[in-house]
């Protein structure tokens, strides 16, 4: 039992020995590069006013990207009158040469 425990010993000795005097270089590069950036540019999502529909129970208001269009999935939720409604706008910004 104590030869096992000596030979044990010394070949954990004599790796942790060979390992401490183990000296090794190496080149590394490396590019930080900006991240995304996203800013809000004013508006809100807003849907205006309207009315649900009588007839359907799942109602649907679409507005168009650019913001100039507003279509329902029945008329019966539209409500004359000038009301505003909106798409938001983002500015989105990155590494230039990423």
């Amino acid at each position: 039992m104590k030869k096992i425990t000596f030979i044990l010993l010394a070949l954990i000795s004599g790796t942790a020995f060979a390992q401490s005097n183990a000296n090794a270089t190496a080149a590394v590069n490396a590019e930080i590069v900006t991240p995304i950036g996203i800013q809000a540019d004013g508006n809100a999502l807003n849907f205006g006013t309207f009315t649900t529909s009588d007839s359907d129970g799942n109602a649907t208001v679409i507005l168009s990207p650019n913001g100039t269009d507003r279509t329902f999935s029945s008329n019966d939720m539209i409500i004359p009158s000038n009301t505003t409604f909106s798409v938001p706008t983002f500015t989105v910004t990155k590494d230039t040469d990423a």
